[in-house]
Parts: structure tokens; sequence; C-alpha cells
């Protein structure tokens, strides 16, 4: 299945009507495509991009851009692994209990002048 079932398209207009400014309506519609289909097909993202006034090849950048968007079928279970966390060594989780605790962090050392 391609575009919007009846059913979804219902859903998909009814969507769209809350947003002042169709374009803003992307994101849901793409999740409501992903809910269809289990992925975004090609298609569905060209019937996105009429029902919101703008081209299919922005709406493929809206769903290109977000990872949580599917462009091929997936498996049963999916795993993802955030490779974009920094290093903490010590700092970052230190903080949250030095705030609950009531301590504060040691001031800044003096600037030479």
């Amino acid at each position: 299945m391609a575009r919007f079932s009846d059913e979804n398209l219902e859903t998909a207009l009814e969507i769209r009507s809350r947003y002042p400014i169709a374009k803003s309506a992307t994101i849901p519609l793409l999740h409501l495509a992903q809910e269809q289909d289990g992925y975004v097909t090609d298609d569905a993202m060209e019937h996105i991009a009429e029902l919101v006034g703008t081209t299919p090849a922005q709406v493929l950048g809206t769903c290109s851009f977000y990872e949580m968007f599917k462009r091929e079928p997936v498996g049963t279970y999916l795993v993802n692994i955030c490779t974009n966390v920094v290093p903490d060594h010590g700092r970052g989780s230190c903080a949250p209990r030095r705030a609950r605790s009531g301590s504060r962090p040691a001031a800044p050392p003096p600037t030479a002048s």
C-alpha cells in the first residue's frame, strides 16, 4: 500500500486541519504513513507533499533527517545504538548528586591581571 488508505486519508485530513500552516503537519503525517505501511514509501511521501502543498523532495528531506522514520521495511526487532555520546569523564554524572546533596561547585580560579 503506497498512498493513505481511505480511513487514514480521513485521519490525515483531520491532522492537517489542526495546523494553520499545512506544511507543519508533515511530521505527524510521516508518522501516520509509517504506521500504515511499516515504513515510509516514496508514494506516501508524494501523497503527503500533495496534502501539505510542498514538494516530495521537501518531504523526503524531513523524512531522511529524522532517524525515527524508516525508508525501507525493518525486521521484527529494531535496535538503535547511539553513537553520539560524549564521554562523561566523571564530571557530568557527579553534578546531579552535588546539587541534591546541597554542596556547591568550586569557584573558578581568579584570572591573572
